[in-house]
């Protein structure tokens, strides 16, 4: 889904800040390529120097559609920035996001409905965490919040802390 992501009522605002890297939005706010806009933030996150386009970011989106698996198959065989991942290891649990969120990072997919949203889906590039808090990017820009409001933001289909997440392992 373009654009961020639903929010509860009653529920604290996460806190964005600013960001010494150049993460980006990389046309998420025209097309639903928060799949590819993860990877590609992912990877600035990982090799500070690395230079993403828009119109890289769209292509892979183009070739993928925003299937997980494709996503995860375009990262180890072209990547983005001259950077490609060797594998994915899947992330279920709050100690695995901790340990994998810096580690390298966690791209990590959340499908609805939720109260604000009756059909949604979006992805999220987690790029630190904590016993008490989680670090990702949305949307060009960095945001922390607690794990209760990370819990509350989210809707899980599947019992887990996301629908679906996995580590990179990156070359």
């Amino acid at each position: 889904m373009a654009l961020g992501f639903p929010s509860v009522a009653g529920a604290l605002v996460p806190q964005s800040m600013p960001h010494p890297f150049h993460y980006g939005m990389f046309g998420n706010d025209v097309v639903d390529d928060c799949s590819e806009v993860a990877s590609a933030n992912l990877t600035i996150h990982e090799f500070h120097d690395a230079r993403i386009t828009t119109a890289q970011v769209e292509t892979a989106w183009q070739l993928t559609q925003g299937w997980t698996d494709a996503a995860n198959t375009y990262m180890e065989t072209t990547g983005f920035g001259g950077h490609t991942i060797k594998a994915v290891i899947p992330v279920t649990t709050q100690a695995q996001m901790i340990r994998y969120a810096n580690e390298g990072g966690v791209w990590a997919e959340f499908f609805g409905p939720s109260l604000a949203a009756p059909q949604w889906m979006h992805d999220v590039a987690v790029i630190g965490a904590n016993a008490s808090q989680i670090t990702y990017v949305t949307g060009g820009e960095v945001v922390s919040e607690s794990w209760a409001q990370w819990d509350t933001r989210f809707t899980f289909t599947n019992g887990n802390i996301v629908d679906y997440a996995y580590a990179y392992i990156w070359n």
